[in-house]
């Protein structure tokens, strides 16, 4: 596109901002292309240490609340990307998002992110991590399976090649250190990421040796495109 040889192209959303002067200079204009779609990373259910932990509800809505989307957008896709808020993108306008979903029902919060964790018999710890005070399956206990002194101490397994994910990996990881989440960062290509989660068979625990992947740059990114309604 800047060596003008082309009538039509792409920019990286992370490379708008930058090029936009270049490119209008040079006879191009800068659109917006909206896919009608959604943005997700998945967690390890199988994970015979972590998995526990994933299938507690509370915990997933704690990792929630440290997401901070508006900041991803703004600052780090200078505004070309909208939040998910779940399984049907907000953009563009549908009679299809319901009125619970656009209203963000687990917004940033590092507050109410903490406060779900030691609700649950999580503490921190002298390293500063959350850790398991209070096993069992009651309502203000860590959960089935989650042993006495089990962390919140993940790795997180993402693509390589995009310098926007790869910052809102480190703001996720920024984040979630200051609610007791420990998330270590661990980068690959996006085939060897796809690879490694899907090579998991829940039968078998000993191939899910993941925790936690993101491959969006490379196909976690699920659009509806071009057929719209359920199929």
């Amino acid at each position: 596109v800047l060596a003008g040889t082309v009538d039509y192209g792409y920019v990286p959303p992370e490379d708008a901002k930058s090029a936009s002067a270049t490119l209008k200079a040079r006879g191009y204009s800068l659109h917006s292309w909206v896919q009608w779609g959604i943005d997700w990373f998945p967690l390890d259910y199988a994970n015979p240490t972590v998995g526990p932990i994933f299938k507690q509800l509370y915990f997933r809505q704690a990792l929630q609340h440290v997401v901070n989307q508006p900041q991803y957008v703004t600052k780090l896709l200078d505004g070309y990307a909208y939040p998910t808020y779940g399984p049907v993108p907000l953009r563009p306008q549908s009679p299809d998002v319901s009125s619970y979903e656009r209203s963000n029902p687990y917004p940033y919060s590092l507050a109410q992110a903490r406060s779900l964790l030691t609700a649950h018999g999580w503490q921190l710890n002298p390293g500063k991590v959350m850790q398991c005070v209070d096993p069992g399956t009651g309502p203000s206990q860590c959960g089935a399976n989650i042993a006495k002194s089990e962390t919140l101490a993940f790795t997180m397994l993402y693509a390589s090649g995009s310098s926007a994910l790869a910052l809102e990996m480190s703001t996720l990881q920024s984040s979630a250190a200051q609610v007791g989440i420990r998330i270590t960062l661990d980068s690959s290509t996006g085939g060897g990421v796809i690879g490694t989660i899907f090579g998991c068979n829940p039968s078998k625990p000993s191939t899910c040796s993941w925790e936690m992947g993101d491959a969006s740059v490379n196909g976690f990114a699920w659009t509806y495109s071009p057929d719209y309604y359920p199929t």
